[in-house]
């Protein structure tokens, strides 16, 4: 009996700490079979003479695991001549240098001609796909080695419930944000795993007198 006390609390504190793992792992971007991935050694061949809606996105970045689904949607719409792409920011980092890409997620057109566009506006399957379909041609040349361009909103109480005022302060203060959520997390799992030793303590304290009550009839 002696050796099950000990295995029961490992046992309880592995069911407490399941919540933590799952908060803090990386859930994978959804993707579809028709979205390209673009890489440094394939980029060229992929994309020359080609019409290509590219998305710049990490892994790690919560906007663009909303963004993903949506960006497989679009992926998988009958739209004529039109590559629907991804990469991995994190990961192909000259290709993040070579077009300016600052921030996560980042939609940039390539059109046939070699030409650049950057998608700017809500992330809506509409807008995207209106966007590809022609709306590009509307929007400014992209100069990746020109000064960003700087987007800002009004700060008030309409615009703080919106993503894209989230997104822009991303976009401007990645590091500090970075920080800050990193933090916040820190606090929120050490304050749950306080909970859960004080439950584990607990269930312990209360499995020890029925262990030495079992001893005594042993005697």
């Amino acid at each position: 009996m002696s050796g099950v006390l000990p295995a029961q609390k490992h046992v309880a504190m592995c069911r407490c700490i399941a919540p933590i793992i799952l908060l803090f792992g990386c859930q994978s971007v959804a993707s579809s079979a028709r979205i390209v991935d673009l890489y440094q050694n394939n980029f060229e061949s992929e994309v020359d003479g080609q019409a290509t809606f590219i998305m710049f996105y990490a892994p790690w970045c919560g906007f663009s695991k909303h963004l993903a689904p949506t960006w497989a949607s679009l992926a998988e719409s009958s739209l004529d001549n039109l590559k629907v792409a991804r990469v991995d920011g994190t990961r192909q980092l000259n290709l993040m240098k070579r077009y300016g890409i600052k921030g996560f997620p980042s939609l940039l057109y390539i059109s046939e001609d070699g030409q650049l566009y950057k998608f700017k506006g809500q992330s809506t399957l509409e807008n995207l796909t209106s966007f590809a379909s022609g709306g590009w041609k509307d929007a400014p040349i992209y100069d990746p080695r020109g000064p960003p361009a700087r987007k800002s909103m009004p700060l008030n109480f309409s615009t703080l419930l919106t993503k894209e005022y989230y997104i822009l302060l991303y976009n401007d203060h990645p590091i500090k944000i970075l920080f800050v959520a990193f933090l916040v997390l820190l606090l929120s799992a050490s304050s749950l795993l306080s909970l859960c030793q004080v439950r584990v303590d607990d269930d312990f304290n209360k499995a020890v007198p029925s262990q030495g009550a079992e001893g005594k009839k042993d005697q």
